[in-house]
């Protein structure tokens, strides 16, 4: 088991306790249309507008004793970004930033993804941690170091043109 899994804990009600911005009927709300809904539960609850992304994510970084990071004002390590394939980057919408000891610390917005976790710890055969990072942060980065051609094609993918599994095989 990864380490990343080890410390999200099961009950998602008590962790959006944790974070105290959200009264128990928002919390009701919240993790019932989650159960249906197509989007990520970090997505849902910034899109409601109850909360902003930001203060989310440093409260959920808090709770769930990961790093809240700005992209933006760190480089990202050369060596981290090339044990990643780009394909990966995009999929899982990350950011690789640096590879310390045998672990990866890579940006996401979702920490609740243990399926890009696995993925990512697969790939790379290191040990995965995650720094939670705002959306607009993440494709700042993306844009940065994966060059202008990344957005294109990061929008190909969300429009289902281009399927890179299927360029894959």
């Amino acid at each position: 088991m990864t380490a990343v899994a080890e410390t999200i804990p099961v009950d998602l009600r008590q962790l959006l306790q944790q974070t105290g911005l959200f009264s128990e009927t928002q919390i009701s709300e919240a993790l019932s249309k989650q159960a249906t809904a197509a989007l990520p539960l970090v997505a849902m609850l910034v899109k409601s507008g109850i909360v902003p992304e930001e203060k989310l994510l440093q409260e959920l970084a808090k709770a769930l004793h990961m790093p809240f990071t700005r992209i933006t004002e760190k480089e990202i390590d050369t060596a981290a970004r090339q044990q990643v394939p780009t394909k990966a980057v995009f999929q899982h919408n990350i950011v690789p930033m640096r590879a310390e000891n045998g672990t990866l610390l890579v940006a996401t917005n979702d920490p609740f993804n243990l399926m890009m976790v696995e993925s990512i710890r697969l790939v790379t055969k290191s040990r995965v941690q995650l720094a939670l990072c705002t959306e607009a942060d993440i494709a700042k980065a993306l844009k940065r170091y994966y060059g202008v051609g990344a957005e294109t094609l990061d929008e190909l993918m969300q429009k289902k043109v281009l399927d890179i599994d299927e360029i894959a095989e």
